[in-house]
């Protein structure tokens, strides 16, 4: 058996708005559907953009995310579904910005 150490980063950044986990940091696609993953990262770009009010209220600019919670280099990773934080604030930002919408285009 071998062993070799391995120390935890402690890189810190700011939140990742567009990031699609299981493509960049494990390097997966879903199942069946790697030629369409093309496809599914714009599919993927324009579903966030009309959330972006959201996500930017429930994961703060200023706030420093760690990658400490992912699983380490080199282990088997299950393909997974990463959905935002739930946020009241998030989701008062989101109304109103689609009021404000609604409210603009007449």
């Amino acid at each position: 058996m071998v062993c070799y150490p391995w120390e935890a980063p402690g890189l810190g950044y700011h939140p990742l708005y567009f990031e699609e986990v299981n493509l960049e940091r494990f390097g997966q696609s879903p199942p069946h559907l790697r030629l369409a993953q093309p496809a599914i990262s714009a599919g993927q770009f324009f579903a966030t953009v009309p959330i972006l009010p959201y996500k930017m209220c429930a994961e703060p600019m200023r706030q420093h995310v760690y990658p400490l919670g992912h699983y380490r280099p080199g282990c088997a990773v299950p393909y997974d579904v990463y959905l935002p934080p739930w946020s009241w604030r998030g989701l008062t930002a989101e109304a109103a910005v689609a009021a404000g919408l609604v409210l603009l285009i007449p």
